[in-house]
């Protein structure tokens, strides 16, 4: 988790934000990031940060790759 992650949940939490996390342990987390990535390209997002949901996509590809007896549906 990166410093601007972590100060996102705690901004959150103390102000009672709701968040939603997905981890690689998640068969579909990749796929459902995709998605929030295309959504923010066809809303306009700036192009650094939507660049940066791809580095964040292959970070979980790696990791499910290198454990895939992790790699589960959620429940």
């Amino acid at each position: 988790m990166t410093r601007k992650d972590k100060k996102v949940i705690d901004d959150s939490e103390d102000r009672g934000i709701p968040i939603f996390v997905i981890t690689a342990k998640d068969k579909v987390s990749v796929e459902a990031i995709r998605s929030y990535q295309k959504l923010c390209e066809n809303s306009g997002c700036h192009k650094v940060f939507t660049e940066s949901i791809t580095d964040k996509i292959r970070d979980f590809e790696d990791w499910q790759r290198i454990h895939p007896g992790e790699v589960k549906l959620p429940d």
